[in-house]
């Protein structure tokens, strides 16, 4: 216990704390998980964009060597 002039900090501090209502609002905090469903999501739609652009990439060339040879028979 620490006491100045006869008042007890701790009691003084947690009496404040509960008063301004923070440990609700840390309490609330604590228990959102909206952010990390968020997060959750980025990463699934990282990865998917990852899988296109790799499907595009190693696709890309036999796509257009086959545009280029039924460009070349129709003329």
């Amino acid at each position: 216990m620490f006491l100045i002039r006869g008042v007890d900090l701790y009691e003084w501090f947690r009496a404040i704390v509960y008063n301004l209502g923070m440990v609700r609002t840390l309490k609330a905090f604590l228990k959102d998980d909206t952010a990390a469903t968020a997060i959750e999501y980025a990463i699934i739609a990282g990865g998917i964009a990852t899988a296109i652009i790799a499907t595009v990439y190693s696709i890309g060339p036999k796509l257009n060597s086959t545009f280029s040879s039924v460009s070349t028979q129709l003329k």
